[in-house]
């Protein structure tokens, strides 16, 4: 951009970080060693990092809550209305319960027997889905260059939610109400 001089601004930013792993006994739930997976009243929806457990009675989820709370390992266990705030999640397709497996730990279906008869132990994968409060591995990427950005700032961590603000900014479009704040950004806006 800055060499060819075009009146372009360019913003590259990541939606998350990404946390690498081994292939270890270690790293490893398995939901079936912590759930009953033959108990059709039980679905899981498995997503590595965080697994949402949905039920058919609220009898039933009050059991597992407290099973799981009892023999958690490596994993916290949540009920919606105990979502911390900030996860912006107590939406309606969230499970009846939701396990986060603790940043390092990643949950995997099945048993451990049966994966590790073919897994490549002591390989490396990437995971996201760690709370980035905890984990900056979990963090975005933001860079941006252009005759509307001041060059060489360095600022600290943000959330994307403050990105478009700038680019409304940049753009001369009215800002709708959003969750993001103009003012986390406006020290890297430069008038052309």
């Amino acid at each position: 951009v800055a060499t060819l001089k075009l009146p372009i601004n360019v913003i590259l930013v990541s939606d998350h970080g990404m946390k690498e792993l081994a292939v270890e006994p270690e790293t490893y739930i398995f939901l079936d060693e912590i759930i009953n997976r033959k108990d059709t009243s039980v679905k899981v929806g498995n997503g590595g990092t965080q697994a949402h457990i949905y039920v058919k009675n609220q009898h039933k989820r009050d059991s597992l809550y407290n099973l799981l709370k009892l023999t958690k390992k490596n994993f916290r266990v949540y009920r919606p209305e105990e979502f911390p705030p900030e996860w912006n999640y107590a939406v309606p397709r969230t499970g009846d319960l939701m396990i986060t497996a603790n940043p390092g730990y990643y949950f995997h279906d099945g048993s451990s027997e049966a994966f590790f008869k073919t897994a490549k132990r002591g390989s490396k994968f990437g995971v996201h889905g760690y709370d980035p409060q905890q984990v900056k591995d979990m963090r975005g990427i933001f860079y941006a260059q252009g005759p509307n950005i001041k060059p060489g700032l360095l600022l600290p961590a943000f959330q994307n939610i403050h990105v478009y603000p700038l680019v409304a900014k940049i753009l001369n479009l009215s800002l709708p109400k959003i969750d993001g704040d103009p003012k986390v950004l406006e020290k890297l806006y430069r008038r052309k």
